[in-house]
């Protein structure tokens, strides 16, 4: 197990978003800020939604009943996922040429982030 408290990776997240969305600023403006944004908000989305789902079927394979509420919510918001990511493509296209490219930047930064973690985690197990 990481030895990294949930803070810190958290934190360490929000500031590579950040440089991210400072370097979209720089290439694309205003576009490619609001196309990151909208990557990385709805890729976080993403994420957060399996990492919910993942930990549900932990706590039902350990101790074989959840709460209903947490049940459904969880697999309404992760098959929200891929509308939301449509959702959020089409508007990164309709604001403009660096926006669209910038919205698959950040959501492919977001999955990146999750694999880099992972394979961190398990090197320090």
């Amino acid at each position: 197990m990481s030895a990294q408290s949930p803070t810190r990776v958290v934190l360490s997240y929000l500031a590579m978003a950040f440089a991210a969305m400072v370097v979209a600023g720089g290439v694309g403006g205003f576009r490619g800020v609001a196309g990151m944004a909208l990557g990385v908000g709805s890729g976080m989305f993403g994420a957060l939604v399996l990492w919910r789902l993942i930990l549900l079927f932990g706590a039902v394979a350990t101790s074989g009943r959840s709460t209903k509420l947490g049940i459904v919510t969880t697999i309404l918001a992760f098959f929200a996922k891929l509308p939301l990511y449509i959702l959020c493509g089409m508007l990164a296209a309709r604001i403009g040429h660096p926006a669209f490219g910038s919205f698959l930047a950040g959501l492919v930064l977001v999955y990146f982030c999750l694999i880099a973690w992972a394979v961190g985690r398990n090197a320090s197990a």
